[in-house]
């Protein structure tokens, strides 16, 4: 993972993990389970990745379109 995807996962989970997730857990009286954490983490990171995709015109909607409803057929790129 590119540094700076790997930094918007970092400052994106640690703002939302406390703020948001604990904040709503804590009105219902449970903290975060580990599986819920990592869930976000996996939430961040493919958040990030169609960011870049998106934002970035890495790929064209053809590809975009083949990954996301096709992804056996489509060819990782680097």
């Amino acid at each position: 993972m590119p540094e700076e995807a790997r930094m918007k996962v970092i400052v994106s989970y640690s703002i939302y993990q406390p703020m948001i997730i604990d904040a709503f857990n804590a009105l219902r009286g449970r903290e975060s389970t580990p599986e819920e954490k990592e869930r976000l983490i996996q939430y961040f990171i493919c958040s990030g990745a169609f960011d870049d995709f998106i934002d970035r015109n890495e790929l064209s909607p053809e590809a975009l379109d083949t990954i996301s409803f096709t992804p056996r057929i489509s060819i990782p790129f680097v």
